[in-house]
């Protein structure tokens, strides 16, 4: 019951996805749902900000600087999703 409960009150609730996967050495495939801006960081360091006009996008991030990439979705102001790549 639980379970159903929680289902229900998650069901008409927007959704969103993000997701990368490396493409080459220093190069990721971003794909994205239902968001607007996408924020990528090395690290902790800010490395780039994408307003989303596509579904998919292109990324480098350089592999030397950081341990992995980290990606924040933002719909308007609001953080939605999150994803995690790791450089090595």
């Amino acid at each position: 019951d639980l379970i159903r409960h929680a289902a229900g009150m998650l069901g008409p609730m927007p959704k969103q996805r993000l997701a990368a996967m490396r493409t080459g050495d220093t190069a990721f495939r971003v794909e994205c749902a239902n968001v607007d801006r996408v924020d990528a960081y090395v690290g902790d360091r800010p490395l780039s900000s994408t307003t989303v006009t596509r579904d998919v996008f292109s990324l480098t991030a350089p592999s030397r600087r950081g341990r992995e990439l980290r990606l924040q979705g933002f719909r308007g102001d609001e953080l939605v999703a999150a994803t995690r790549v790791p450089l090595r």
